[in-house]
């Protein structure tokens, strides 16, 4: 969402145009002073997206032996369709809700359900949040997202529609969102 009017944070007196959105609830703030000022509220928004995202990234990623170059098409059409994060552009309430959406489209047959499983996929995620340990906590998940990143970004290359290349933008985007937040707070 494109924002419009004064930010809503900014102090008296000092009011500047909004050019940023919360992710979740679409306050326009203007600035990370701001951004900082309204809360949690978009940290939550991220930290509840990316087990969703993770959990379509393992799914697809053993289904598509790792993403061999000739099934990028397919890899990324069933990626995006298991992520409603990233596909459908869904906000989740919750990590919980988020895999149970991921999970559920699995469950109804909507793609190949794939060497993993549902439960499998969970492990996985649990794995890639967790890393190597404490130490090196959010390393696997840095790994996971830049590698989507780079994926979607070259499926969008070989993509001929603007349709499609727009979807995968979008989607590489969210992804390149979720990096650098988990880079900062995980």
């Amino acid at each position: 969402m494109e924002p419009a009017g004064p930010c809503g944070f900014c102090p008296a007196g000092e009011v500047q145009p909004a050019r940023y959105t919360c992710p979740r609830c679409n306050a326009p703030y203007c600035s990370l002073r701001c951004y900082r000022t309204h809360g949690t509220c978009a940290e939550n928004f991220y930290r509840d997206q990316l087990p969703n995202v993770l959990f379509a990234y393992a799914h697809t990623l053993a289904l598509y032996h790792g993403g061999d170059d000739a099934l990028l098409s397919d890899f990324c059409a069933t990626l995006l369709g298991v992520s409603g994060a990233l596909g459908a552009q869904q906000v989740f309430a919750s990590a919980e809700e988020a895999l149970q959406a991921a999970a559920h489209v699995l469950e109804a047959g909507e793609h190949p359900p794939g060497p993993l499983g549902t439960r499998g996929a969970m492990h996985e995620v649990a794995r890639i949040l967790l890393g190597e340990g404490p130490t090196n906590q959010k390393g696997y998940t840095l790994a996971a997202l830049g590698d989507l990143a780079q994926t979607l970004g070259r499926a969008r290359k070989q993509a001929v529609a603007r349709e499609e290349r727009d979807h995968l933008y979008r989607a590489r985007k969210k992804c390149q969102f979720l990096l650098a937040w988990t880079n900062e707070n995980e």
